[in-house]
């Protein structure tokens, strides 16, 4: 039942807020990045894309109970002659289990969009001893459960306050051209190979599909508490594979 339930089904985690500390600091160690969404144009690519295949919702969060599928399952039973033939639905607990999490996850203010699409392939269950040959094939099928969108869809890459680290660049230097103060980050050579290829493919995205929308976020002082808010806009003026040229307007 397990495996025919999530079959080809795979789940998109959201946050409501771009300001929730702890999800900076869990998911991006205070060096990764964010995307802000418009939710509107994502469910008029979810109608396009995967119309009765999707749901959009909120998490709840309480204090978790067991329950009895039994209780919660819709039976069918069909008559043929002699012959009886019997379905379970499962949808009621299958839809408890991926929209209630216990309250100490509250903080998240999760939303999830449950998608189902032929080409997601099942994981592996940790729970699972054997199966070598799924193990080698492990990023293979994590590639094949990426949630695909237009990219017109993101409206911000946030960049976390320290994205700009000393892992990932060797050295900053200040340039004055066309009377604008620009920095220039080289990319660092002690980093692996690639990682630095990553981060390069990443900026080279950014400025050619990003341009206009990407922000580094920081932190400010607002009555009395430290929040976190954008600090300055990025304008990418050059990204060569040793290093990276760039504006911050504030």
């Amino acid at each position: 039942m397990e495996n025919d339930f999530l079959e080809c089904r795979g789940i998109f985690s959201l946050c409501d807020r771009l300001d929730n500390e702890l999800l900076w600091i869990h998911y991006t160690s205070e060096s990764g990045f964010a995307m802000e969404l418009n939710i509107e144009k994502y469910k008029s690519y979810l109608e396009e894309n995967h119309k009765g295949d999707y749901y959009i919702f909120p998490i709840s969060y309480e204090n978790l109970k067991k329950i009895d599928l039994a209780d919660y399952s819709i039976r069918t039973e069909v008559k043929n002659g002699d012959k009886i033939s019997v379905t379970m639905d499962y949808a009621i607990p299958g839809a408890y289990c991926f929209a209630v999490k216990d309250k100490f996850w509250d903080y998240e203010k999760e939303w999830r969009v449950l998608l189902k699409h032929r080409e997601f392939k099942n994981v592996l269950s940790p729970l699972i001893i054997g199966e070598e040959d799924k193990k080698k094939n492990f990023n293979d099928l994590l590639e094949s459960r990426n949630v695909k969108f237009n990219s017109d869809i993101i409206e911000k890459v946030l960049l976390a306050p320290l994205f700009f680290n000393n892992k990932r660049f060797s050295d900053l230097i200040n340039v004055n051209e066309d009377s604008k103060e620009k920095e220039r980050y080289i990319f660092s050579t002690c980093q692996d190979k690639e990682e630095r290829k990553d981060l390069y493919a990443f900026f080279v995205t950014l400025k050619e599909k990003y341009a206009d929308c990407i922000y580094l976020m920081g932190k400010t002082m607002q009555d009395g508490v430290f929040k976190r808010v954008i600090n300055s806009k990025i304008i990418i003026e050059e990204v060569t594979k040793d290093y990276l040229t760039l504006i911050k307007e504030n």
